[in-house]
């Protein structure tokens, strides 16, 4: 009985270790929520893994901020994000995009947008992680804005 349990543990462990690594070839699908000063953002994701430890991405971002007038910005984003590590259902990324987004409301404008970040996933199965991000923001347009984010993130992979 106790080998049986030890060798279920060890089972148990390689497919944990398993889960946190990006499959070669892998879709995946991420709607999330990015927090800054002043507002909120809602990027949808679409992912995809050239290589084991390279995921590459372009999204829609929505962003609704907030002052003495609401402003609304819509942008067009692509990016990479490298997995540095992986710890049982764990896998830590550096990474950012760019791209470039249009803000509605009083004196809108069209800015080029960067933001670096690093951040972690999750693997609640090889199928669905959750990530986690911090990173920093910067759009330049008619005027230049820069701020902090943490955003929060649930991937569908579909391999």
């Amino acid at each position: 009985m106790k080998k049986l349990s030890l060798a279920s543990a060890g089972i148990a462990l390689c497919v944990s270790l398993a889960q946190a690594q990006l499959t070669e070839g892998a879709w995946g699908i991420s709607p999330g929520i990015t927090y800054s000063p002043g507002g909120t953002s809602r990027p949808i994701e679409v992912f995809f893994a050239p290589i084991s430890n390279l995921r590459l991405d372009g999204y829609l971002l929505i962003s609704t901020y907030s002052n003495s007038t609401t402003y609304t910005t819509v942008g067009l984003l692509v990016g990479a994000d490298y997995y540095l590590w992986h710890v049982e259902s764990v896998a830590s990324f550096i990474g950012g995009n760019l791209g470039f987004g249009s803000t509605s409301g009083p004196g809108g404008t069209t800015s080029f947008l960067i933001n670096p970040e690093f951040g972690a996933d999750y693997f609640l199965s090889p199928r669905f992680s959750i990530n986690g991000t911090l990173g920093l923001g910067l759009a330049a347009g008619s005027t230049t804005t820069f701020n902090t984010q943490t955003g929060l993130h649930i991937t569908w992979w579909l391999k």
